[in-house]
């Protein structure tokens, strides 16, 4: 089959971008031809061609131009056209769901839509950005109609998408690069670059966003150094709102380390560096990260919030959602259960 995914920012820091490499891949395996469409787009994968579609480079055009995409209707119907070579047309997220739209308007094309999930807006403080996500939440409802077929990366979200658009989703799972992420893997360089020494390291991976719950993490993190003073808060990732990474910088000590975005080849090795994994998020629709540290062998540790419930393993710990007390003392107490696991050893 001829396949096309279309995916907004195909770029290593996006979560859905690293979702849609791997089904890129695991498509290619399976004997298919794959080009990807995206709007702009660092990652490349072997075997398939990519097309970028355009996308302004600043952080707010950016957000505008998403939202007012199908405005641009040389673009869209550009890109619609050249649909009409491919078998499937899958779209992960809006605004490229347009694309898919107007391809099966057009021509009938078989158009699969994957849904990320898209955070409530509520959980944003200015009322312009709580508008935004109602446009957001709209605008995919609008051109995910006509899809042949939609897909939910978790119940959650299956979920979310009906209460948003009142349609149904399938669901299949996100799943981490097995490949990439073992437990034979040594975090002793990360280390030693950054100084951890011996010292006991807790890891987050992901966005730096209102959402994912960073100023409730380093709250915790407060409980977490009267226990063990010695320890270490590591947030991997790249901030998206500056008013709030702002405020987050305010609260910290020199014992958190924002480290930024780090390159995905890297990535095996700050899980691997790490003594327990844990995340103050407030919403997901599944969270990649937690599953590639549990596929390193690494505790999770977060709020009790549905998709979490059905992503963690039996080994993670979920605690009320927002008590930062007991998702500090239940950090501690993984750390201090590893400890022992080590000295019994």
């Amino acid at each position: 089959m001829r396949i096309a995914v279309l995916v907004p920012n195909f770029s290593e820091f996006s979560g859905d971008a690293r979702v849609a490499e791997l089904q890129v891949k695991e498509l290619i395996a399976s004997g298919n031809e794959v080009d990807i469409y995206c709007l702009r787009g660092t990652l490349d994968v072997d075997g398939a061609r990519k097309f970028e579609i355009g996308m302004p480079s600043s952080p707010v055009c950016e957000r505008v131009y998403r939202l007012v995409f199908p405005l641009h209707l040389t673009k869209l119907f550009r890109t619609a056209f050249r649909m009409r070579d491919y078998d499937l047309v899958i779209s992960h997220l809006y605004p490229l769901s347009t694309v898919g739209m107007l391809s099966k308007f057009l021509s009938g094309t078989h158009y699969t839509f994957w849904y990320h999930g898209i955070p409530p807006p509520k959980m944003y403080q200015h009322r312009y950005e709580r508008l935004y996500m109602k446009a957001f939440i709209k605008l995919t409802g609008i051109s995910t109609r006509n899809a042949t077929d939609r897909v939910a990366v978790s119940r959650a979200a299956a979920e979310e998408y009906r209460r948003y658009v009142k349609q149904n989703c399938r669901v299949k799972y996100n799943q981490p690069d097995l490949s990439r992420f073992k437990r034979d893997i040594t975090g002793i360089g990360v280390r030693k670059e950054f100084g951890f020494g011996d010292r006991p390291v807790i890891l987050n991976v992901g966005r730096i966003c209102p959402q994912k719950g960073a100023h409730l993490l380093l709250e915790a993190f407060e409980v977490v150094k009267k226990e063990i003073p010695d320890s270490i808060l590591v947030l991997v990732g790249k901030p998206t709102y500056d008013y709030y990474f702002e405020n987050l910088k305010k609260m910290t000590t020199s014992d958190v380390c924002f480290v930024g975005f780090v390159e995905d080849r890297r990535l095996p090795e700050f899980y691997a560096m790490c003594d327990v994994y844990a995340t103050g998020t407030l919403w997901e629709a599944h969270n990649v990260p937690i599953l590639e540290a549990q596929a390193m062998g690494k505790r999770v540790i977060g709020f009790d919030i549905p998709s979490l419930r059905e992503g963690i393993d039996q080994q993670g710990i979920l605690v009320p959602v927002g008590d930062t007390s007991e998702l500090g003392k239940a950090i501690v107490a993984a750390i201090k259960e590893k400890n022992r696991g080590i000295q019994d050893a």
